[in-house]
């Protein structure tokens, strides 16, 4: 709960440049896949981590927006459902309740 304005925060991660699609960021676009994973869960964390340092924890965090067709393309797209599978442990294993933050 964002405690000042009593307000509960529900953050979706998007790990993508875009706005409509769901491809891998350019910062990660030259990296395989065994690379992949851990700037997926760094990244998670370290919004995670800010938002815990300025009190703005949110109540529930989902570790991708819509995976309807997958995440980071075409790495964890649909049709690489270990992969995307492997995403989504990275991105889920860095949200953790506020109080075991570290």
């Amino acid at each position: 709960m964002i405690s000042h304005a009593q307000l509960y925060l529900c953050l979706d991660l998007m790990k993508t440049n875009g706005r409509y699609y769901l491809y891998i960021m350019l910062a990660w676009k030259n990296l395989d896949f065994s690379q992949l994973k851990d700037p997926v869960h760094a990244y998670t964390k370290q919004v995670m981590l800010q938002l815990k340092a300025q009190g703005t924890l949110p109540a529930m965090a989902q570790a991708v927006n819509e995976i309807n067709h997958g995440m980071v393309w075409p790495e964890g797209r649909i049709n690489h459902p270990d992969r995307m599978a492997q995403l989504l442990i990275a991105g889920t294993n860095s949200i953790t309740r506020g109080d075991q933050m570290k």
